[in-house]
């Protein structure tokens, strides 16, 4: 499938190329199965099951671990000059991926929601985010 195709069919659910960039980074923690049955659990970069920004930097890399799966979707779609740029800026940045990976998979999950723009933003009553927990290997992941 082309980035083209991509980018259209998530347009159609009024998802934006710079919130598929934030979507696609979910692949941080993603195993594939079907694609290639040679290489069934394969991760798409290489932290397996961390919620971190890797998978943007390693999908770019040529070459690859030899237990890393590289869908050609997110290769066609992370070089798309629609895409690109945000795609480099969630390098190394948890932050900035943080934020737009939680606002682009609230936009997701409304779908089929009729009254979107009659919702009420009420997010300034949860506490603050901890950006630090009990056994943590990487300070501020979460932050």
């Amino acid at each position: 499938m082309s980035a083209d195709q991509i980018i259209s069919l998530f347009e159609d659910k009024t998802i934006q190329p710079h919130e598929l960039a934030a979507l696609l980074g979910a692949h941080s923690t993603s195993q594939q199965f079907n694609v290639d049955k040679t290489k069934a659990g394969f991760s798409q970069d290489s932290t397996p099951g961390v919620w971190d920004v890797s998978f943007y930097n390693e999908t770019l890399q040529p070459g690859t671990n030899s237990k890393v799966f590289k869908f050609q979707s997110d290769l066609v779609t992370a070089n798309d000059s629609r895409v690109s740029d945000e795609w480099h800026k969630f390098i190394g940045d948890q932050s900035h991926w943080n934020g737009d990976y939680a606002s682009a998979y609230v936009r997701l999950s409304m779908l089929g929601v009729n009254n979107i723009n009659n919702l009420t933003e009420c997010t300034k009553v949860l506490p603050a985010a901890k950006v630090t927990f009990a056994g943590a290997s990487t300070p501020g992941l979460l932050g």
